[in-house]
């Protein structure tokens, strides 16, 4: 097929092929956040596709098989509208499995990590049991208790013609994926400014040393903590020490935010976590923010994804103590 349609034809000629749309609860556009199972059109990092590309600007799909939460990235499986490339470890999904107009080919050993950012939209999604057969898939040659579809298996090179299109799939995921391989260990996290509000309530819970004790302060996170600093008993002083130390190292200016107050509804002090996202290093796509329970008023904070400059951004919460944001106060 692809040698018939040229460079970024497959989709084109499979949506006017199958008209029928994916189902509008799947759908969104520049999702901030992405769940397993979801189906969705990815693309690379940096905006201009390789001259190679086989799928052009139109974008990459991906199956989603599992979420870092918190981490603003995602592992997921490369698929694609040309069937007749699919192996006998590859599932052939119908459109009533994927919520899709057409079928696809989920390719199980073509796998690997992306930022969240990377994705340009959600289009539909497959259920929790075909997940656990493409994981089936992908660790074992003869899988047990799949009952999906699949494709032909290899022949020999020379002989099999799928070799040269696998080929360039493979490196079109290594392209893919490349950026977040190489830079997911540079992300640090930096501290909700609000927590200096609620020392009392981080305090008393599990795990605070351990997952603040390589994160970054701020500007206003230095500032709100100098300020409560005096109010808490000498137990709590000692157990805020080490957050007091590194707050004292940061320098006095800050970037100017660039994030609107309305995408952080519901925090305490959207001001200042705005500051301090901004302050973070610009060229990662992810700001990872180490917030409580206590420092949104009614809902604990949701993916926000905006656009700076040139680049996407999606800033995400983690927990600062090992207490799970969701838990009832």
């Amino acid at each position: 097929m692809s040698g018939e349609l040229g460079p970024s034809g497959w989709l084109q000629h499979a949506l006017a092929t199958h008209p029928r749309q994916s189902d509008p609860r799947c759908r969104e556009e520049e999702p901030a956040e992405v769940l397993p199972g979801d189906v969705c059109v990815v693309g690379p990092m940096e905006p201009v596709a390789l001259a190679g590309d086989r799928l052009g600007t139109i974008g990459h799909l991906f199956v989603v098989v599992e979420e870092a939460e918190g981490e603003g990235r995602f592992i997921g499986m490369l698929a694609t509208a040309e069937t007749e490339l699919a192996t006998e470890v590859d599932a052939i999904l119908e459109p009533e499995c994927s919520g899709l107009g057409y079928e696809i080919a989920v390719l199980s050993r073509y796998f690997g990590h992306l930022w969240t950012v990377q994705v340009r939209r959600r289009i539909g999604a497959v259920e929790e049991s075909v997940l656990g057969q493409l994981d089936e898939l992908s660790h074992r040659d003869e899988p047990i208790g799949v009952t999906l579809k699949r494709g032909l298996p290899l022949q020999p090179e020379g002989i099999d013609p799928r070799y040269p299109a696998l080929r360039a799939l493979s490196e079109e995921l290594d392209s893919l994926t490349d950026h977040c391989r190489r830079r997911l260990h540079d992300l640090v996290p930096v501290l909700d400014p609000a927590l200096a509000q609620v020392l009392e309530h981080l305090l008393a819970e599990p795990g605070v040393r351990d997952r603040t004790v390589s994160a970054r302060a701020s500007v206003p996170f230095r500032d709100r903590l100098l300020e409560a600093f005096g109010g808490l008993t000498t137990d709590q002083k000692l157990a805020a020490l080490p957050l007091l130390e590194s707050a004292v190292l940061v320098g006095s200016t800050t970037r100017a935010a660039s994030l609107q107050q309305s995408a952080l509804e519901g925090h305490i002090c959207p001001d200042a976590l705005a500051r301090a996202a901004a302050d973070v290093d610009g060229t990662l796509p992810v700001t990872q923010v180490l917030t409580h329970r206590k420092c949104w008023r009614d809902r604990v904070m949701t993916p926000v994804r905006y656009r700076e400059e040139s680049r996407e951004r999606v800033i995400v919460a983690r927990a600062a103590s090992d207490v799970p944001l969701r838990e009832a106060a």
